[in-house]
């Protein structure tokens, strides 16, 4: 099964937060967190429009501690399942041989927690995992181009741009936004040059 042993981490702020991967008593805060998302958020793949129930978060989060290639990890204010949620990660890789070696995650905080290292504590924990995962050789994620602050961030844990799918994600009539795929390696040796490999800073 894809989980963790829940930790205690510091964010940039100070804050204690615990990382732990998604149980169903989490449902209800992981749909009050995709709502905050869509909502307040102009670099969301989904919309307020797309359908989300109690159910689908339900089979998603059964599929996620189920199948040894996914992940998903919530930053949460308390230990227990159904604390408040500050953040969210989700990693997924397929289950064909071929390209079980790599996966690619999304990620989402909550408004009020943004710009205070939740993400950067999310990410680390995954790539941790996918390093001590046997498949796991690379991880990715796509970006909107206009998402100038977490481009940033990416490029500052060692993620380096792989390729940019034009005109990407549709906004509206005649409005599009490019997609930035992004990628570090996870294992050591197999990256190609010009590519980073992650190594783990001391944990706060």
């Amino acid at each position: 099964m894809a989980t963790i042993k829940p930790r205690r981490v510091t964010i940039s702020d100070g804050t204690k937060l615990w990382i732990r991967s998604a149980e169903p008593a989490d449902a209800a805060g992981v749909m009050a967190l995709r709502e905050d998302l869509v909502n307040t958020s102009d670099f969301q793949v989904s919309s307020p429009r797309d359908t989300w129930t109690r159910k689908m978060a339900l089979e998603k989060i059964a599929k996620a501690t189920k199948a040894r290639g996914h992940l998903w990890l919530l930053a949460s204010v308390g230990l227990e399942p159904g604390s408040a949620i500050a953040g969210s990660i989700n990693f997924r890789s397929e289950n064909r041989k071929r390209i079980e070696h790599h996966g690619s995650f999304g990620i989402g905080n909550a408004s009020a927690w943004r710009g205070r290292g939740v993400g950067t504590v999310l990410i680390e924990a995954v790539l941790e995992w996918a390093a001590g995962t046997e498949m796991i050789e690379k991880v990715t994620l796509g970006c909107f181009a206009t998402n100038l602050k977490a481009r940033r961030l990416y490029r500052r844990m060692g993620f380096t741009t792989e390729f940019r799918q034009k005109r990407f994600f549709k906004l509206g009539p005649g409005k599009y936004v490019d997609d930035i795929q992004m990628c570090i390696y996870v294992k050591p040796g197999v990256a190609p040059e010009g590519f980073g490999t992650w190594t783990p800073r001391k944990r706060r």
